[in-house]
């Protein structure tokens, strides 16, 4: 990581972020949120018990349209990007090739070594609500039922998941861990033919993105960037123009199988809305473990902002490739989703972790575990250390 900032600085290459991709792991350092290298190198290595290995410089550039034949592909162009126009450049350097340590120790080896949700034999209090969360589909139903399988419709669903929203040392962190089991996989993914208005058609996939989102009602419910004056980013429980982040499914390859990215393109989000994400275009290549079923580690580290409490809401959703079949140079967090598609029938596009009428707020600390593919109630579960909930 010092080798990937001193060439930076060196190159006067203004980077915004430098990308790890170790076998264990995957993400991005960002150079703009506040984070000094030693309290990077420290949060990563009691997480993932290794050092992160830089592959890669973002550094932004002006974006170029795509031809009319590839833009037919997705309808409307996107408008000027700060996002790559050529293929990455490979800068020659004199430094030595550094290969990360095997990862010993950290949380990801807690929360991976075990084939049973930590939280079942965690201290959790359910929720009284007798309905199912929203976003499932589901009807009424008591916050103890547990369906004996996915909803068809939610195949490709996490069946279970972990969450927290956790601030410390002046850094807010949002974890969502979730495995695959009981009939569901990531490899479950709806696929549709479409044929744009030029007669141009190809086959539409979906990725999926892990998103913790906050609000600040004292903001306009305006669409960005139609935000008023002094309404920003940094007005919520966590500032989300720049954060670092990682994945990890506890195996190898992740980053090339999955091509893990950033989601923090914001526009026409509301004005009042600060939502945190993460999203695999390629989910369907998490690794199967060695206990026969699949699972992911999504890691948030982001600068807090000016709030104390915020209110929260949960989900996993699809995102269409659209446009990134239309351009495909431009990078997944610009492009994947861009177009809006709605699955076809039956798959639903989004499996909820925390429904937004059950009024939950981090204060600034909240976990919770959401079971059986969000079509129960999510229990609150109580910190027991100074490292979290599970």
């Amino acid at each position: 990581m010092a080798d990937a900032l001193e060439i930076n600085d060196s190159l006067n290459l203004k980077a915004t972020a430098v990308r790890f991709e170790n076998p264990i792991a995957a993400g991005e350092y960002s150079l703009s949120d506040g984070l000094s290298l030693q309290d990077f190198e420290d949060w990563f290595g009691g997480l993932y018990g290794t050092e992160a290995q830089a592959v890669g410089l973002i550094v932004p550039v002006p974006y170029e349209q795509p031809t009319s034949d590839e833009a037919s592909r997705g309808g409307d162009q996107v408008p000027d990007l700060l996002v790559p126009a050529e293929a990455p450049s490979v800068i020659p350097t004199d430094a030595e090739t550094f290969t990360a340590p095997a990862a010993v120790g950290g949380e990801v080896e807690d929360i991976f070594d075990t084939d049973l949700p930590a939280t079942e034999t965690a201290t959790s209090q359910a929720l009284p609500s007798p309905y199912s969360d929203e976003g499932s589909g589901a009807s009424p139903s008591s916050a103890s039922y547990v369906p004996s399988g996915p909803p068809v419709g939610l195949s490709w669903a996490p069946s279970y998941m972990e969450l927290r929203v956790e601030r410390v040392s002046g850094r807010q962190y949002f974890y969502q861990f979730a495995n695959w089991r009981g009939g569901t996989s990531p490899a479950l993914l709806p696929q549709d033919f479409r044929c744009s208005a030029g007669g141009v058609c190809f086959v539409v996939k979906w990725g999926m993105e892990f998103q913790i989102d906050t609000f600040n009602y004292n903001f306009s419910s305006n669409v960005r960037p139609f935000c008023l004056p002094g309404q920003n980013e940094s007005g919520f429980l966590a500032a989300n123009e720049s954060f670092t982040w990682g994945v990890s499914t506890g195996s190898t390859n992740v980053a090339s199988a999955t091509t893990a990215y950033i989601d923090n393109w914001e526009i026409e989000d509301a004005c009042h809305k600060n939502s945190f994400g993460v999203g695999l275009r390629y989910p369907q290549n998490i690794p199967v473990n060695s206990n026969g079923f699949r699972q992911v580690l999504i890691s948030i580290n982001a600068p807090v902002g000016t709030q104390s409490s915020g209110h929260i809401v949960g989900s996993v959703t699809l995102n269409d490739d659209m446009r990134c079949q239309a351009d495909p140079l431009i990078l997944p967090t610009y492009c994947m989703g861009y177009d809006l598609q709605v699955p076809p029938a039956p798959w639903e596009s989004a499996r909820s972790t925390l429904a937004g009428w059950r009024n939950w707020y981090a204060s600034p600390n909240k976990c919770w575990t959401s079971a059986s593919w969000g079509m129960t109630a999510p229990a609150y579960v109580l910190p027991y250390d100074s490292d979290g909930c599970f």
